[in-house]
């Protein structure tokens, strides 16, 4: 089966569907997040997604990663979470200049969630994996 790298994705472009393999994934209306985890001595975040219906558990992988922003309503009782905007954007360099890439190749990625939560991470590369 071949895994996307989703990095690769056009800047601004919707991160919210792509194929792994012969399967359609859309993450926008099949799926749900449950759980996500920064896990520092790796340098990863993973998002994990539960199916609507059927199916099976999709987990995100942000590789050489650091999650720069997050926003969450703490008064928030919703177990689960639907992933409105995720798409690559730029960073603000030192220089106050618009980049696609830091100095160590690393992207910038913007996540929405309908239920207000927002998130940004940068990271080298995103995987998409069945957990």
């Amino acid at each position: 089966m071949t895994t996307p790298d989703l990095s690769k994705f056009e800047l601004f472009e919707p991160i919210l569907d792509f194929r792994m393999g012969n399967e359609y994934i859309d993450l926008h209306n099949d799926y749900y997040c449950n759980e996500i985890k920064e896990v520092p001595e790796k340098q990863n975040v993973i998002m994990y997604f539960l199916p609507v219906s059927k199916g099976k558990t999709i987990a995100i992988e942000f590789g050489q990663a650091q999650l720069t922003v997050a926003k969450f309503n703490l008064n928030d009782k919703t177990k689960y979470s639907t992933l409105n905007n995720f798409h690559r954007g730029k960073f603000i360099m030192p220089t106050n200049q618009l980049s696609e890439t830091n100095a160590n190749e690393q992207k910038y990625f913007y996540l929405d969630f309908y239920e207000g939560q927002h998130l940004e991470i940068i990271a080298k590369q995103i995987v998409p994996f069945y957990a």
